[in-house]
């Protein structure tokens, strides 16, 4: 849905197909909260955070879990500007 939305906001024309009575399949029943680190609104509010103690964090909760170590990195660097955009 996120990528359907992003291509119609930059011109193209999308379908977006659902098989459910509800958008978002699963997520429409759970709330679809997401985590996103050291975004935007994060530090209009004055949190202090970082790409470093997100890393932390991840490889402290998860531990060896996720290979290879650049998805970590990727999410860190990518998820803020994501929901930026």
């Amino acid at each position: 849905m996120t990528a359907a939305l992003t291509a119609h906001h930059d011109g193209a024309r999308t379908l977006l197909i659902e098989k459910s009575e509800r958008y978002g399949g699963s997520s429409a029943m759970s709330g679809g909260g997401f985590w996103i680190p050291n975004n935007h609104l994060m530090r209009a509010d004055g949190a202090d955070d970082s790409p470093a103690d997100t890393l932390a964090y991840l490889r402290a909760v998860i531990g060896e879990g996720v290979e290879p170590e650049d998805r970590l990195e990727a999410f860190v660097k990518y998820a803020p500007e994501m929901l930026e955009y």
